[in-house]
């Protein structure tokens, strides 16, 4: 049996079996050779096993195009491919943390709910920021074209896309948090981009801290000098404060942070 449940414990990384598996469901047992899609029929493609995973789970985990494709043929609705297993990833999560933008770009163009949440509340693009996959972040974030909907065998509803830059996780980060966080400047330039068009000045839902607030309290220069050195083009506001009313220069000031804070000063911060 194949689990989505995260393995190691503190990453959502799924642990994948050898195929054929034997895919559980409430009340009987199939065994399935993940190679052989010619044995898929719509009944199937919604039962879960104990994880709470589809075979369309499977399929991605196992990284089976051919499969995956089988199953968006058959499936009834979009909704199969937004059905959560345990820890609340849909299919979308897992082929983006097993970063595969095809498939990411296949699910969306089938209707694939972009803003569904994982256990942590990340959503897609969430993760895909996190881990600084530039190829996942894009497929999530170009609108999609009417040829590409066309293909599918049911309607598929408009949705928002890029998501809405607004929405956190459960931890209050962005995907804009994420991005700098994870040391893709690919993906940070990306987002603030104009195509894209992020806010670089979005808060942090529990501390009110922007991610030039972040770079200066995690002591990351690079990520300070990239923002400084593009202030005019991300419209950066150097003396945004964040819940306790400290500024960037402010928090480098109170930390010895000598320099930042002559960075911060002569890009026109003020105390």
């Amino acid at each position: 049996m194949v689990s989505a449940e995260v393995c190691p414990p503190n990453t959502d990384q799924p642990a994948v079996a050898q195929s054929p598996v034997s895919f559980w469901n409430d009340s009987n047992m199939v065994c399935l050779d993940l190679d052989d899609v010619s044995s898929v029929t719509p009944d199937m493609v919604t039962e879960q096993d104990q994880d709470g995973d589809t075979l369309l789970h499977y399929a991605v985990i196992h990284e089976n195009i051919s499969l995956v494709k089988k199953i968006i043929h058959v499936i009834p609705q979009c909704s199969v491919l937004n059905i959560l297993n345990n820890i609340n990833q849909t299919p979308l999560h897992l082929a983006v943390i097993t970063h595969q933008p095809q498939i990411v770009r296949l699910f969306l163009s089938r209707g694939a709910c972009t803003e569904t949440r994982d256990r942590n509340g990340n959503t897609a693009l969430h993760l895909a920021c996190r881990r600084g996959c530039l190829t996942c972040v894009q497929q999530l974030t170009i609108p999609l074209q009417q040829k590409e909907i066309d293909g599918a065998d049911y309607h598929v509803s408009f949705q928002r896309i890029p998501q809405d830059p607004g929405l956190l996780n459960y931890d209050g980060q962005s995907c804009l948090h994420l991005a700098a966080n994870s040391g893709s400047k690919a993906v940070l330039d990306y987002l603030l981009s104009p195509s894209v068009g992020y806010n670089v000045n979005i808060k942090h839902g529990r501390s009110g801290r922007t991610i030039l607030h972040e770079a200066v309290c995690d002591r990351n220069l690079n990520l300070l000098i990239h923002l400084l050195r593009n202030q005019t083009c991300f419209k950066l506001d150097i003396n945004c404060e964040a819940f306790d009313d400290s500024t960037p220069l402010r928090i480098a000031l109170c930390n010895g942070n000598k320099e930042a804070v002559l960075l911060l000063r002569m890009s026109g911060a003020m105390e």
